[in-house]
Formats: structure tokens, C-alpha cells, sequence
């Protein structure tokens, strides 16, 4: 396997990786979620589920990261990645809330990412290159 696989494989899980984790504030600071969603979570049912919901997302974000740098761990977090956008965007594509839109685009973009990231890793070896390297 190419270096160069093993690179944009770790760069696309970084990326992805944050964009999960970036979300994770809404746990701490509830009143992000205006910012970040275009809702007001003055509900406290609403409340718990949006923090959880973001709890959620960290955790696959963290996932990610990991399997940055721990190759062994990539195919587990990029499925649990892969099946928390795909719920999100079924969804979405069920809704009315153009106010989600955004977040349906980043989660379609990180689908191509992770595409990407798998297909590198079938067809030119970047996980078992990276883990022979290490």
C-alpha cells in the first residue's frame, strides 16, 4: 500500500472525525444548539434528547480519531459513522426541516468521505500498509 493511501485515509477520518466531535458542545452548552441546529431547546425533553444526541455524535467523532491513528479500529468507526449518517439522512429525507439542511449536506459530504476512505483502504491496503508500518 501507498503512503499516500495511508495519508488520505488518516486525513479523511481527522476531518470526519471532527465534524462528529463538534457537536459534542451542544452536551455541555445547551444554548449552542440554536447555533448549530436553529433550535431553541427551552423544552427539557428536548433538551436531554439534543444533549444525548450529542453525546452520541462525540463519541463516533472520538471513534474516528482513534482509528486515525489505530488502524485496526478504522473499519468499526467508519461503520458506526456510515450508519449514524445514513439514519440521520433517512430522516432528514422524511421531514420537513430546511433548517436541518446543512447538516444533511455535511453528512452527505462525510459519507463520500468515508466511501473514499473505504474504498483506499480495499483497493490499495491503506489499513493493513499502515498497520504493517507501525
Amino acid at each position: 500500500m501507498s503512503g499516500t493511501a495511508n495519508i488520505v485515509v488518516v486525513a479523511l477520518l481527522i476531518a470526519i472525525g471532527g465534524l462528529n466531535v463538534l457537536p459534542g458542545v451542544v452536551l455541555f452548552a445547551p444554548g449552542r444548539a440554536a447555533d448549530l441546529y436553529g433550535i431553541d431547546l427551552a423544552d427539557d425533553a428536548l433538551s436531554v434528547v439534543m444533549r444525548h444526541r450529542a453525546a452520541l455524535l462525540a463519541l463516533v467523532g472520538l471513534a474516528l480519531l482513534y482509528a486515525a491513528a489505530e488502524p485496526s479500529a478504522r473499519w468499526p468507526a467508519m461503520v458506526a459513522a456510515v450508519a449514524s449518517k445514513l439514519v440521520f439522512l433517512g430522516l432528514y429525507a422524511g421531514a420537513a426541516a430546511p433548517a436541518l439542511r446543512k447538516i444533511a449536506v455535511a453528512d452527505a459530504a462525510a459519507l463520500a468521505g468515508l466511501a473514499v476512505a473505504a474504498a483506499l483502504m480495499v483497493f490499495a491496503g491503506a489499513s493493513a500498509g499502515a498497520a504493517k508500518a507501525s
